[in-house]
């Protein structure tokens, strides 16, 4: 398997845009709870839409990559992508944004789950 063929980049821009159509709702629902987004709700969930579907064609990549070179199945780049969401997660409550929380942490920690959980299944499945 290529790892950057046709079909790797139509598994990619398929899940993300399945994540960026689920990301843009959840920036819809939580997004006018923040002051942040309030006033720009479309506008971020634009934004989290197309960096989704730009996401998914590196996730696609990288399982590919990963699936060659380590010999991993799906169960595995779930796991990764999980790993990372907590990660992720975990970073925005380090004292590292001016000595508080990250801006928006509610935001960022469901499109950290959002993320993880729609790349770490859909990417696997596809291939």
């Amino acid at each position: 398997m290529d790892l950057i063929s046709v079909e790797t980049m139509k598994d990619g821009l398929i899940v993300g845009a399945a994540v960026g159509a689920v990301s843009a709702v959840a920036v819809m629902a939580i997004g006018p709870h923040l002051t942040d987004v309030s006033g720009n709700v479309a506008g971020w969930a634009g934004k989290w839409a197309l960096i989704s579907v730009v996401f998914g064609v590196f996730a696609a990549i990288a399982y590919g990559a990963l699936s060659q070179q380590w010999d991993w199945g799906p169960q595995h780049f779930l796991v990764l992508a999980a790993g990372l969401a907590v990660a992720l997660t975990a970073m925005e409550f380090l004292p590292i944004y001016g000595g508080g929380f990250a801006p928006n942490w509610q935001l960022y920690t469901v499109l950290n789950f959002v993320y993880a959980l729609g790349f770490g299944y859909l990417i696997p499945l596809l291939h």
